[in-house]
């Protein structure tokens, strides 16, 4: 994984990863708390008490979204517009409370936030006018270039412990893809050995 450029002068269409801070245009709102940001996750949890007699329990997943909306991501000087859809976000911080409920019924809720002013790597595919023409602005702004998802997709994250949480992020995609490996390895030794 190279380093995030905190200089956006001298960029290059293609893979990249860029550190700045980021500076929104349309910003989601929390209904819950009413925070702002350009990126916000939620998610409620109900404990259920239905194992050991009521004595333990564990949450279940009631209700979650996502929300995120284009921003941009600045160096002080330059700006890269980024459009976050499909983007996997790793450690947003976390707002966690409990929620009162009739019934006594414990719901927990969750809020993850990028927050205007934020420092932020985002790692995805940087294009040259972002697909329109350099001559348009995008909402009043004008972008020479735009971030967006490509093959290996679009990475946002706050910049301390960004490559331990890519490299669990990628342990967790390939989990599911051993067992399949394995298998498929059993398969052609059983069959070597069959001849």
């Amino acid at each position: 994984c190279h380093r995030a450029r905190r200089d956006f002068a001298g960029l290059a269409p293609g893979p990249a990863a860029l550190r700045g801070r980021v500076h929104g245009i349309d910003l989601c709102a929390s209904p819950e708390t009413g925070r702002e940001g350009v990126f916000l996750g939620t998610s409620i949890d109900r404990w259920d008490r239905s194992g050991m007699g009521g004595l333990s329990g564990h949450w279940v997943r009631e209700a979650e979204d996502e929300e995120a909306a284009p921003f941009e991501l600045s160096d002080g000087e330059r700006l890269v517009l980024v459009e976050p859809e499909g983007a996997q976000v790793l450690r947003a911080p976390l707002l966690e409370r409990e929620l009162a409920e009739p019934a006594g019924v414990l719901l927990r809720y969750r809020e993850r936030l990028i927050a205007e002013g934020e420092e932020l790597v985002a790692v995805g595919w940087l294009e040259e006018a972002g697909g329109f023409d350099p001559s348009e602005a995008y909402r009043g702004h004008g972008y020479r270039w735009v971030m967006r998802r490509g093959e290996r997709g679009l990475t946002l994250a706050p910049p301390r412990g960004l490559v331990p949480s890519l490299v669990l992020a990628t342990a967790g995609r390939l989990a599911g893809v051993l067992p399949v490996l394995a298998l498929a390895a059993a398969l052609v030794l059983t069959y070597r050995g069959a001849r």
